[in-house]
Parts: C-alpha cells; sequence; structure tokens
C-alpha cells in the first residue's frame, strides 16, 4: 500500500470536512479506509491540518497539528491525527515525527491490515536506518507474526541477524525465505540465493551448503554460478576421489572452468585418476580457449604425458565394454564408462 499523502489525506480530508456523520469519503477519492466518522470537535481540529497537507504547506500543518492532537480522541481521529504526522514527516524529511505517527496509527487500532503491513515495514527500515537494529528487528518480528510465511520479512529478518553477527540465525532465516518463495511459486534476487549460500559455507554447514547450492544453479543457471555452487560443496563437504572426480567433470560440462589454474588442476586430477582421455579433453578445450598455452612447460608436459595414454585407451575401449557386459559387479561398467 502505498503511504503518499494525497490517498490518505484527501480521504481523512473528506471525512473532516463533511458536515453530516457518519462521514464517508467523496465519490473518487481514494481513503485510507472507508466510512471515518468523528465528532464534530475532532473534524473542527483535524480539518485545518488536512487541509494545510494538501496545500503542501507544511508549516502551517505542524502550526495545526498540536490542537488536533489534543481534540483527538476516537480511534479513527487518533488514526488520522498518526497519519498526519507520517505525512508531514515524509514531507519534511523528519524519521522521528514519521515513527510518531506510525506507533500512533497502530495504537489507534483503525488501520486495515495491509495498511498495519506496510506501516510496520517502513518502521524496521526507518529504524535500520538509524542503525537501531534492536529496534528494527522487533518491528520486523511483529511483522512476521501478521505474516510468517512472507519471504521478503523472513529475508529482512535475515539481514538483520547477519547485521547483528547471527550468522546461524540469518541463515535460518534465509533458509525459510527460500522455502517460502518456493511454496508461493516466487521468483526471489539472485542476491538472496548468492548470500545465503555464503552464510552457509562461511558456517562449514555441510547439508546446508549442498541445498543451497543446488536452490542458486537451478534458479539461476549461469557459468558463474555453477562455478561458485561447485566449489562451495567441495569446500564444506570433503568430498571423496571419486565425488570430487564430478566436481570437475560438471565444472568442464558446465563451462565453469575458469583461468590455466582450473584447467590445469582439472587435467591433473583426471590424469592422476587414470582417465587420460577426460585430461586430454579439458587440455585441448583449455588451449583452445587460450586458457592454456600449449609452449609452457607444465602444460606441454602434461600434454606430451596424457595424449599417448589416451590414445591406448581409446584403443582398448571395445575390450573394456565387453568385460564389463560380463562383469557381475559395476566397478568395470564404471570404468569401462569413465573411459
Amino acid at each position: 500500500m502505498k503511504l503518499g499523502i494525497s490517498a490518505a489525506t484527501a480521504g481523512i480530508l473528506a471525512a473532516a470536512v463533511a458536515a453530516t456523520s457518519p462521514a464517508v469519503a467523496q465519490p473518487g477519492v481514494a481513503a485510507p479506509q472507508a466510512a471515518l466518522t468523528f465528532t464534530r470537535e475532532e473534524r473542527t481540529a483535524l480539518a485545518p491540518v488536512s487541509q494545510a497537507l494538501m496545500m503542501r504547506n507544511w508549516a502551517a500543518a505542524a502550526a495545526a497539528l498540536p490542537a488536533a492532537l489534543a481534540a483527538a480522541q476516537s480511534p479513527n481521529a487518533r488514526y488520522a491525527t498518526g497519519r498526519f504526522e507520517l505525512d508531514l514527516g515524509r514531507a519534511t524529511v523528519n524519521a522521528e515525527q514519521q515513527l510518531r505517527g506510525i506507533e500512533r496509527i497502530l495504537a489507534s487500532g483503525a488501520a486495515q491490515p495491509a495498511e498495519v503491513a506496510a506501516l510496520l515495514q517502513l518502521q524496521a527500515q526507518i529504524y535500520n536506518d538509524q542503525r537501531e537494529f534492536e529496534r528494527a528487528e522487533g518491528a520486523l518480528n511483529r511483522l512476521a507474526q501478521l505474516q510468517p510465511n512472507d519471504p521478503d520479512t523472513l529475508a529482512l529478518l535475515g539481514q538483520l541477524s547477519r547485521v547483528r553477527n547471527n550468522s546461524a540465525q540469518a541463515l535460518t532465516l534465509f533458509q525459510r525465505s527460500l522455502a517460502a518463495s518456493d511454496a508461493a511459486g516466487r521468483r526471489v534476487p539472485e542476491s538472496r540465493y548468492k548470500l545465503a549460500l555464503a552464510l552457509a559455507l562461511q558456517g562449514e554447514r555441510r547439508e546446508a551448503t549442498a541445498d543451497l547450492a543446488r536452490r542458486l544453479v537451478t534458479a539461476y543457471p549461469s557459468v558463474t554460478n555453477w562455478r561458485d555452487a561447485l566449489l562451495s560443496y567441495r569446500d564444506v563437504a570433503q568430498p571423496d576421489a571419486a565425488a570430487r572426480i564430478d566436481i570437475w567433470r560438471l565444472l568442464h560440462a558446465t563451462g565453469a572452468l575458469a583461468g590455466e589454474r582450473d584447467y590445469l588442476a582439472a587435467a591433473n586430477a583426471f590424469d592422476q585418476a587414470n582417465l587420460a582421455g577426460e585430461a586430454k579433453a579439458v587440455l585441448d578445450e583449455g588451449v583452445g580457449r587460450n586458457m592454456l598455452r600449449a609452449s609452457e612447460s607444465e602444460t606441454r608436459a602434461l600434454i606430451t604425458r596424457v595424449s599417448g595414454r589416451a590414445t591406448t585407451e581409446r584403443g582398448g575401449l571395445a575390450g573394456r565394454i565387453a568385460s564389463a557386459r560380463t562383469a557381475a559387479a559395476g566397478a568395470r561398467a564404471r570404468t569401462a564408462a569413465d573411459a
């Protein structure tokens, strides 16, 4: 809900200056809620503030506000004066006055549920800007009670927990936010996945890292994200040798090998696993993409070492396949498939 001056004060003005009670917003005027009613004394005190705000006469509105506050006895009148304070505070960039207005509106009990949610979010934002993180968190917790499965509220709480150096709680909140987004079929910003993954990696949370890495590349399958996801998982999970080979394969298959260091590391890993064909494929690609220089000593030696073995490996492939088909166990089949 937009919390601007025109819609809110126009509706209150229509009620404040009406001659009869109950007062109803005039046709075509967007009021913050329906059927605002005031006593005669309240209407008399509210009207000058509302009219001054509509005329953008901030000084006149500020001068008339104390009388309106003193006269406001009913929930609707307290709501109206809170709205006036909020609108005046926003117009004059007065954060403290905005906060007073928000509290007055919330305390009145006359705000609609959607407006309460928007006000709590604004309150949290103001406190956050003031670095009053505990108060910002309090406002967001109130908001979370209204909408416990809202992804954005959970993510904001996660951001605050992170700012307050509670990384474990921040990670839990971001995970809840992403799960709620999935349940609602909502697409959330890429940065939210990356921040959650960074928190899991920082905390060396193996299962969370694997889950968030998978979520990241599912939602945003870029080359960079594949690289970040796979390397994050590798660093935290400390997988066995076979799984590390699979990680190199995925990095290669997704185009996520970056630079000379990656290509040489991948080729060496395949070479040490007796997978000369895969090592040669990585080296050929690295040279073709100008990531490797075939004349450089380490690269040249590695190419020489794996090329002959790769030829031999290909030559014996038919025999390996035949052996795999008659094998009782799967080890020979996997070896043939790798080759």
